[in-house]
């Protein structure tokens, strides 16, 4: 779309402006950040290790929610405005391990990791299928199975016994009815959700964004997680109404430091640390990156077609990873795998990541 939308922009003479949360890769690698503004002293970092732990029950791990947090949120509640508290863990606990033989609950179907949701069940954090909590430890027979890393329905609980009496509470998660496009009630709400829960920006005046685990956002197995967590944090800074009075509270373990360090100094730091590391590990923008999703039947041989071609790749167990600009000939190893006969038994999903 970008592409068609500057042809005609030429054709017609016209000036094309394009406009974003942040800039691409690729849009950064031009250093267009001279008139960009930075937070300043709206932007609060919070070491979580300082921060008080609340046991929720049924969960392990302790609820961390910091006093910088918890003073900005009354601040913003008793102005009149709405607060979010987010963390991109949906259900009440996000793991579930057992403390004698170290096993952790994973998906049959996929195999990713299993959490814990306000019904009880256990439910994928990819594929979303739903089994019930095992009552011992499928690999040794015990029973210390336990929840850990609570998610937002642990968070939910404690900013109940918080903040209940001073405003109107609502949880934004998949499991529940309440959407964050829902109008909330007149008196200041306090939201607790994932990161969809800043679309509430656009309708209401928030005057405080809590990030209750800043980090879990950057320490996803993807290449661009830091660029993602970045993004989310620097539009939770200016998306919506009157943002130049909204804090932003970062509980985390590195408070400031490393990818958070650009929120402070603005997104050239972040870019200029980003893409050094890119370029140093070959990734996009600086070559592409091709992610395969292979049926199961025809892994094997892709894997074998692959080593025999030269593409660096590797396999995570889950999907193939390859760093190439070998585009045609990669199209050529792969067209066998999408002919007709394998139309019953499926075809490789592909994936090609430039930014």
């Amino acid at each position: 779309l970008r592409t068609v939308l500057a042809k005609r922009a030429r054709l017609c003479g016209a000036r094309l402006v394009l406009g974003g949360r942040m800039p691409s890769p690729r849009v950064a690698m031009r250093g267009c950040f001279d008139d960009v503004k930075v937070p300043a002293s709206r932007l609060v970092f919070v070491d979580a290790y300082l921060a008080r732990e609340a046991r929720v029950a049924g969960v392990e791990d302790p609820v961390k929610i910091s006093e910088p947090l918890l003073r900005t949120t009354r601040e913003a509640l008793v102005a009149k405005k709405d607060v979010l508290w987010l963390l991109d863990r949906k259900g009440f606990a996000g793991e579930i391990a057992c403390r004698e033989c170290a096993y952790v609950a994973c998906c049959d179907r996929c195999g990713s990791g299993m959490r814990l949701v306000r019904s009880g069940e256990l439910a994928c954090t990819f594929c979303g299928r739903r089994a019930p909590l095992p009552q011992t430890c499928p690999e040794c027979g015990s029973f210390l199975l336990a929840a850990a890393r609570p998610g937002l329905g642990a968070v939910y609980e404690e900013a109940k016994r918080l903040l209940s009496r001073r405003a109107s509470l609502r949880l934004c998660d998949d499991e529940e009815e309440t959407s964050p496009d829902a109008p909330p009630e007149d008196r200041p709400t306090l939201t607790v959700g994932t990161r969809r829960a800043l679309a509430l920006c656009d309708v209401r005046n928030v005057g405080c964004v809590g990030w209750i685990d800043a980090d879990a956002e950057a320490y996803r197995p993807d290449y661009d997680a830091r660029a993602r967590a970045f993004s989310l944090l620097w539009e939770s800074c200016w998306r919506g109404i009157d943002p130049d009075a909204r804090k932003v509270v970062v509980q985390s373990r590195r408070p400031g430091r490393g990818w958070q360090e650009g929120a402070a100094r603005g997104p050239r730091v972040f870019w200029e640390r980003e893409l050094r590391e890119r370029k140093l590990l070959d990734l996009p923008p600086f070559l592409p990156l091709i992610e395969l999703d292979a049926p199961h039947f025809a892994a094997q041989t892709l894997l074998r077609e692959l080593e025999r071609a030269g593409f660096p790749f590797w396999d995570d167990g889950k999907k193939i990873w390859i760093r190439t600009d070998r585009l045609n000939a990669l199209h050529e190893l792969l067209a066998p795998f999408f002919e007709i006969a394998h139309s019953r038994r499926g075809f490789p999903n592909v994936v090609v990541r430039l930014d």
